[in-house]
């Protein structure tokens, strides 16, 4: 959502149908409800969620990153999108045409996609689906970001780490890798607020049966430049992956 316009994004109309790659918006009224919904300028490269988000709002601009590019008729996802999109918003809530971000290519869906203080963070995800059974066979626990230039445009400007692999290692690391037995790598929910980073939950993989969710809470500090650092203390939780607070739900 972006003044007072609501906005859907890409999809699939049916189980085992085409990614799409449509936008439609409408605007929102004070009493909450809905108007018509306005079909506007689509992106290039159709793709959907899993479960995810792929798609995010910052400085009157659009950005799409990553998503599942085909799927088979039981909907299980074939392909993983690498490219990332942008687009201006206009006043009356319409798109510009959608262009290329260049410099970022970071292959991932099932992802958590968000913006904060001119940077976009791509987090955690699946690079590599068993294309028989719709499982993930190649998790991801990483975070990575990029500034958003005046121009609407990015770049990847930092990556995490293992722990005990630069710049997550020494007496001060940074810029580590998700606490991945604490909080899922999909399916998760992850927010900036107070100068913090929060994952929530998740799931180790796409069935999310009881054996593969995870109900903690993580968190680190995080600077004005994107950099997550250690918390100065961790009430009613331990620290993991050097910098995260985890709490137990």
């Amino acid at each position: 959502a972006y003044n007072d316009r609501l906005y859907f994004i890409g999809g699939s109309s049916t189980v085992g149908g085409s990614p799409l790659t449509s936008v439609y918006y409408t605007k929102i009224n004070s009493t909450g409800t809905l108007n018509s919904w306005i079909q506007t300028n689509s992106f290039t490269n159709g793709r959907l969620s899993n479960g995810g988000n792929f798609a995010v709002v910052w400085g009157a601009h659009i950005y799409v990153s990553g998503g599942c590019a085909t799927i088979n008729a039981s909907g299980y996802c074939q392909t993983v999108r690498s490219d990332s999109q942008v687009a201006s918003i206009n006043a009356d809530g319409s798109l510009d045409i959608w262009n290329t971000v260049g410099t970022v290519s970071d292959t991932r869906f099932g992802h958590g996609l968000f913006a904060w203080r001119n940077n976009i963070y791509e987090v955690g995800g699946c690079s590599t689906p068993d294309t028989a059974t719709g499982n993930c066979t190649t998790t991801l626990s990483s975070i990575n970001y990029g500034t958003v230039n005046q121009d609407g445009d990015a770049s990847t400007v930092g990556q995490s780490a293992a722990s005990g692999t630069a710049p997550c290692s020494g007496t001060t690391p940074t810029n580590c890798n998700m606490p991945d037995t604490a909080v899922g790598d999909l399916l998760h929910a992850s927010i900036v607020a107070n100068g913090y980073l929060y994952i929530f939950g998740g799931c180790t993989d796409f069935t999310c049966n009881p054996s593969s969710v995870v109900t903690g809470v993580a968190y680190a500090a995080i600077s004005s430049t994107g950099q997550t650092s250690k918390p100065a203390t961790c009430p009613n939780g331990t620290y993991q992956n050097n910098i995260w607070c985890v709490q137990t739900t």
